[in-house]
């Protein structure tokens, strides 16, 4: 694991403020995105971003307990050392379907 990695990975581990850290900056970016189009307002562009960026870090706890559970470190080796695809879709799955689900309920 490379410096960068493993500094990332104790953070998140022992100071446990990544996720209180980056909602708000995940937040500000869906509304700054909603300045660029004219399809998305910048009130339904904070309800899609507060969605997705809670689903995320759900997404890969609901995964991590699934491996606890089987008890394995990985769900394949697709990735090499990044681990299985479910390693790397984890988030991405759980943010699509909050996304989609925000979505139908602001239309």
């Amino acid at each position: 694991m490379g410096h960068a990695a493993a500094r990332a990975a104790n953070l998140a581990v022992e100071d446990g403020r990544g996720l209180p850290r980056g909602l708000p900056r995940r937040h500000r970016r869906a509304v700054l995105a909603s300045l660029y189009q004219d399809w998305l307002s910048a009130s339904e562009a904070l309800a899609l971003g507060a969605a997705v960026s809670i689903a995320a870090p759900l997404g890969d706890l609901f995964e991590s307990l699934i491996k606890r559970d089987v008890g394995t470190k990985d769900t394949g080796g697709l990735f090499g050392v990044h681990g299985g695809a479910l390693d790397r879709l984890d988030a991405a799955l759980f943010s699509l379907i909050a996304g989609y689900q925000v979505w139908q309920a602001l239309t």
